[in-house]
């Protein structure tokens, strides 16, 4: 969803979408993710728990990137054994970004955690667009309950690497948040002025999230996606909404989370 207009502002869209490892029927899972991502048809794909088995033999990321025709960047995180449709493998559940555009990686940023739930990233690459890089940063944060105070150490981790980015790149920070934009966590994120953040909830659905958690799970808007503020009025989100949704228990689960889909005009 590329328009390159006369001002060289480029209108892309951009979904995040937590894949929930190789839980339930993953092989069905994966298929009904590469569906629904399809027909969103984004950009810019920002990925979480994503399941890459040692051996290779599987790899949500690279799948959903090549049913989508997209460049591909992976980050591996917490490695382990995992029980898959009855199989035990030895696998990473990482992070990882698809787009349209070619992809640069950068050194990943390990965040601060907890013993009881390490290995917590932010994978950060360049994205090459037609009318200049955007810089993306991919994160999922603690999911401890009680830990709002970690999110908030993980978030500034993020704002500290940022501002050490040299030029003034358009940035985008999405994910799984693991907090919702009442908890002190998020509230300091976009209120924090070192890089001034603008949501996509906040812009384009007027301030109020969507339940990001799939049928059967406790509802919370814990996906988001953000945007670094710009003096160019051209750039802004202007559309976001939720998809993959399963209305019902027949329906197909693709995930745990709903993907987050949103429209932002890049401005130049």
């Amino acid at each position: 969803m590329i328009t390159l207009e006369e001002d060289s502002t480029v209108e892309i869209a951009v979904a995040t979408l937590n894949t929930w490892k190789g839980e339930s029927r993953y092989a069905q899972r994966l298929e009904w993710m590469a569906a629904g991502l399809r027909t969103l048809d984004p950009d810019i794909v920002l990925l979480q728990e994503v399941l890459v088995s040692t051996d290779g033999r599987l790899d949500t990321g690279r799948t959903l990137a090549e049913r989508l025709g997209h460049d591909y960047l992976f980050h591996p995180a917490r490695r382990k054994f995992r029980v898959v449709e009855g199989e035990t493998i030895d696998c990473h559940s990482g992070l990882a970004l698809t787009s349209r555009y070619p992809l640069n990686a950068i050194e990943p940023l390990r965040l601060a955690d907890d013993p009881s739930d390490g290995d917590r990233h932010c994978q950060l690459a360049r994205v090459n667009l037609p009318n200049g890089p955007l810089l993306v940063a991919n994160t999922h944060l603690t999911h401890l309950q009680d830990r709002d105070d970690l999110r908030r150490q993980q978030l500034e981790e993020i704002i500290d690497r940022l501002v050490q980015w040299p030029g003034e790149d358009p940035v985008i920070i999405g994910g799984d948040f693991n907090a919702t934009d009442t908890d002190a966590s998020l509230q300091w994120l976009s209120n924090q002025s070192r890089v001034p953040l603008v949501s996509a909830w906040q812009e384009a659905n007027d301030g109020a999230g969507i339940n990001t958690m799939n049928y059967g799970q406790r509802p919370a808007c814990i996906d988001h996606l953000f945007r670094s503020a710009s003096k160019d009025s051209s750039m802004g989100w202007r559309s976001v909404c939720v998809a993959l949704v399963a209305e019902s228990e027949d329906d197909p689960i693709a995930s745990d989370h709903l993907a987050v889909h949103a429209t932002l005009d890049t401005g130049r």
